[in-house]
């Protein structure tokens, strides 16, 4: 449920979908992090349109969520990293701030979901 409630937040399950910044697929991945987590997990690249993809990128952005949950020790964090790019996250947090607009909204999501399946 929990990566239900994040691909709905990325991309409305569109496989297809690109933001403006260039994120692709369901999981909203940057090309040139997708080329880093493909060579991590040894998934074949073929281009950035491996990124459309549905197994290959949900497997990629589950593998990133999951560095990201390690690296800030902290699922709201890593949200908000997933979402801004852990390098401008950093600098937020170095200059007193800490999104959470996007995490809220994700685990908002989730909890609904999840409270519809447990009814």
């Amino acid at each position: 449920m929990f990566l239900t409630a994040l691909i709905i937040t990325e991309s409305s399950f569109y496989n297809q979908a690109e933001s403006d910044q260039g994120a692709m697929g369901l999981m909203q991945i940057q090309p040139d992090t997708g080329v880093s987590l493909a060579s991590e997990t040894q998934v074949q690249w073929n281009g950035k349109h491996t990124l459309y993809n549905p197994s290959v990128n949900i497997a990629l952005g589950t593998y990133y969520l999951s560095k990201l949950v390690s690296r800030y020790g902290d699922l709201d964090v890593a949200l908000e990293a997933y979402n801004h790019g852990p390098t401008k996250l950093d600098s937020y947090q170095r200059n007193g701030y800490r999104p959470q607009g996007y995490s809220r909204r994700v685990l908002r999501l989730y909890y609904d979901l999840k409270s519809q399946t447990d009814a």
